[in-house]
């Protein structure tokens, strides 16, 4: 069997991660060839995941995506991107019209391209849905697909995601993203400091992180990526902190290891998010290392975190109860919450998903 893996093109797939997408992408995609399954991803320039075959359809890195914040683009700016990002993605799909040795598509693009024109390809498309519905060039194109009787398979990978979805366009399955859990030893003990995972920007509230921190008195280490979009963001609101405080120490965006390392020391993750969190991949990271995550009640937050177990879940924007639970969960038993997991996300259980909705859209093909 050979899968395609349709990316967003927007980051390379390549340590450290910018994202979650591009994480999950390297981890479904090593699963794969850990099955025997050979895989090409379809992914802009600077991608490497070890034993899959790249076609970067010569998109250079971060080409797709946004220098600024979108209020400080002009529309023509915007226009550009987009058009570029419709001629990168149909140079990708007439590619794998093209290659008779595809069996399967597998878009996990945020381009309405796929959704256009998968019912037209000669292969059976698979569309994992990675966000909330939020761009209107997706929802338009699903709103049409759903009047014009287009029959897409897709899949949300959390229930609430799939929720907001189901007023677009039906929901075909929800499968969860999943990590190597034999390549993540948990650890019993921490150093009483708090962390923050994820690209900076404001939809996932870090200044949130740093406020309850600092009203603790205790080291915020903080990892991600600053978006382009989000510098001045950064530079006006998160960078000041910085300064002012030796408690919270910016890593930026670091290595998987390194990552990893850095949550089995921390007390607990704060995911203040400001948005519906579709799923959050680091959620899993921490619980999967034995570190308790405290989160917003948005998104994904009821479906990942068993409360008392493997975290709190508090009312949204309130961060004297987010304060509170951090004090409530010192004593957490983070053998337990790493036990958490490794039942119910590892990276087997969504390669097992999503072969099993391969086998039902394709009968006795493969």
């Amino acid at each position: 069997m050979k899968i395609a893996l349709l990316s967003p093109f927007i980051h390379p797939i390549v340590e450290p991660f910018v994202g979650g997408t591009e994480a999950f992408l390297a981890r479904f995609a090593t699963a794969l060839t850990h099955r025997g399954i050979e895989v090409v991803c379809y992914a802009c320039e600077g991608s490497v995941i070890p034993g899959v075959e790249i076609r970067t359809c010569g998109v250079p890195p971060s080409a797709l995506a946004y220098p600024r914040a979108p209020h400080e683009l002009k529309g023509d700016e915007i226009l550009t991107i987009r058009a570029y990002e419709d001629a990168v993605l149909y140079q990708a799909i007439e590619d794998i019209r093209r290659d008779s040795s595809l069996d399967l598509l597998h878009n996990h693009s945020f381009s309405a391209i796929p959704l256009f024109v998968s019912h037209l390809l000669p292969l059976p498309v698979i569309h994992t849905l990675h966000l909330p519905p939020m761009l209107p060039n997706m929802t338009e194109a699903l709103r049409f697909c759903k009047q014009q009787d287009i029959l897409l398979h897709l899949v949300a990978i959390s229930q609430s995601q799939a929720q907001l979805w189901r007023d677009h366009y039906p929901i075909s399955r929800v499968i969860y993203n999943g990590l190597d859990m034999e390549a993540l030893p948990p650890d019993c003990a921490h150093e009483g400091t708090l962390a923050f995972v994820g690209r900076i920007d404001p939809s996932k509230g870090v200044e949130d992180a740093i406020e309850v921190a600092l009203q603790l008195g205790k080291r915020l280490d903080i990892y991600g990526a600053i978006q382009p979009s989000a510098t001045t963001y950064f530079e006006t609101q998160i960078a000041p902190l910085l300064a002012r405080h030796h408690t919270l120490i910016y890593h930026g965006a670091v290595s998987q290891p390194t990552l990893f390392q850095a949550l089995r020391k921390a007390q607990a993750l704060l995911c203040p998010v400001k948005w519906d969190e579709p799923f959050g991949n680091v959620i899993i990271e921490a619980m999967a290392v034995g570190t308790p995550v405290i989160m917003y009640d948005r998104g994904s937050a009821h479906e990942l975190i068993t409360e008392g177990i493997s975290g709190f879940i508090v009312p949204a924007d309130d961060l004297h109860a987010m304060r509170s639970a951090v004090e409530q969960g010192v004593q957490f038993d983070r053998a337990l919450c790493a036990l958490h997991a490794r039942e119910r996300f590892h990276i087997n259980a969504c390669v097992d998903g999503y072969l099993s909705l391969l086998q039902t859209l394709s009968g006795a093909r493969f």
